[in-house]
């Protein structure tokens, strides 16, 4: 049977091994960015309270990899893509940030066709390389 004390020091655990940590690593992160005087804490509660979901969310199998498409709505860049058997994932998230930055160029059709070639398991690899070669033979680079 649990006591009250019991339950205290389970939450103060818990706190210390994924709430405290989160908070002075954005904290120091923020304060110590480059060509930042410390000042602009517009920002500071909205990163502390992401992060504190990012670690709690990094500690549930897949849950890191349904983070990454939340970190690219955020506007953030893409830095763990997953194991192999979840690619699929990393290239929607790909797909996703290159969408939100609206232009169609090559690095939206790469990320297009990286992701439909996880979806339809077709060779996604041939594609792009024919067509960067025919971008580099109308631009008279090949």
């Amino acid at each position: 049977m649990q006591t009250a004390g019991s339950r205290g020091k389970f939450v103060a655990d818990r706190l210390m091994l994924t709430l405290i940590p989160a908070i002075t690593e954005t904290a120091v992160r923020h304060v110590l960015k480059p060509g930042s005087d410390g000042d602009d804490d517009n920002s500071l509660p909205a990163d502390i309270a992401w992060e504190m979901v990012n670690g709690t969310l990094g500690l549930v199998a897949g849950g890191r990899e349904f983070v990454q498409i939340a970190d690219v709505l955020r506007g953030r860049k893409i830095a763990y893509t997953g194991p192999t058997g979840l690619t699929l994932l990393g290239d929607i998230a790909r797909l996703a940030q290159q969408t939100r930055q609206g232009e169609l160029d090559a690095v939206f059709w790469k990320a297009f066709l990286n992701t439909t070639g996880s979806m339809t398991k077709l060779p996604s690899v041939q594609t792009k390389r024919f067509l960067t070669g025919a971008d580099a033979l109308t631009e008279g680079d090949g």
